[in-house]
């Protein structure tokens, strides 16, 4: 499959298309997170902000809290990609991270659910993120 990627050792270009495979799913998923906040205010007829209105204030932190966590994890991915670790350790970082990103997504946009699959979601990304950054950090120095 032509990827437009010149990288002569496969096993390197594998790892980078995994990384920027999850890459592409973080940044459809902030897309989703966007549009549900859009959907929130258009609903409850609000322009800007959450209006006071507590079901666009919870897809608005949702949508925020992804963000937040966004940009590091896209950093260590690609870092990962660049530095040419084992495939593993690129998809234990993403699947990691969009799992507990699902968690935490359902837990939050929803009052009905209890507090556990946002805790674990919290706990899947910062894992996501502490493993990744290590393994940058040692396979660097």
């Amino acid at each position: 499959m032509e990827t437009g990627i010149d990288i002569t050792d496969e096993a390197a270009s594998y790892t980078l298309l995994a990384a920027l495979f999850y890459v592409a799913c973080i940044a459809l998923m902030n897309v989703a997170a966007g549009l549900a906040v859009v959907h929130k205010r258009m609903t409850h007829k609000i322009s800007l902000g959450h209006g006071d209105n507590h079901a666009v204030l919870r897809y608005s932190r949702l949508h925020g809290n992804l963000a937040e966590n966004t940009s590091p994890v896209i950093g260590v991915l690609l870092g990962l990609g660049i530095v040419d670790a084992h495939f593993w350790w690129v998809h234990a970082v993403g699947a990691s991270f969009l799992l507990g990103r699902i968690f935490h997504a359902y837990s939050f946009a929803r009052t009905d659910v209890p507090l556990m699959p946002r805790q674990i979601g919290m706990v899947l990304t910062w894992t996501a993120l502490i493993f990744g950054a290590f393994g940058l950090f040692f396979m660097t120095v």
